[in-house]
């Protein structure tokens, strides 16, 4: 039993690992893709690191995992911070259902809504990270 939970850990942080370097290496977008995240509204918390993560793992990863499943586990990652930073917005999990954009669209709306009615956070360690670790536990169950 401990011997397939420190497996998982190692799954777990590999996964996170190459979901880091590859974004701090960048990397080739779907131009379609880039296209229409581009058409979002600008905003005062930047997703991007957590949106390219999302889309790695849903255009590379060996598994095909769905969109709504990737964005669930991320929202959930970022829900302890929200409450820690006293967000006055309904937390509960919206629904990610449809194309993977609209999925993205309502995550990224309802994130830029509770992130802008909280006390604040440091956003790349406090919610960017654990949303992006969260993805990355998704992926490897």
């Amino acid at each position: 039993m401990i011997r397939r939970k420190r497996l998982s850990f190692v799954l777990d942080f590999l996964t996170l690992l190459v979901l880091v370097s590859s974004l701090i290496a960048g990397g080739a977008w779907h131009t379609s893709s880039t296209a229409a995240y581009a058409a979002l509204r600008e905003s005062d918390l930047s997703l991007e690191s957590t949106r390219q993560a999302y889309e790695l793992l849903l255009d590379r990863f060996v598994y095909p995992i769905e969109p709504s499943a990737l964005l669930s586990a991320a929202w959930q990652g970022a829900v302890p911070a929200l409450n820690e930073a006293h967000s006055t917005v309904d937390l509960s999990p919206p629904d990610f259902s449809g194309s993977r954009f609209d999925a993205w669209k309502t995550f990224s709306d309802r994130i830029n809504e509770a992130w802008a009615n909280s006390d604040g956070l440091d956003q790349q360690s406090r919610l960017t990270f654990p949303m992006m670790q969260a993805m990355a536990k998704i992926a490897n169950e």
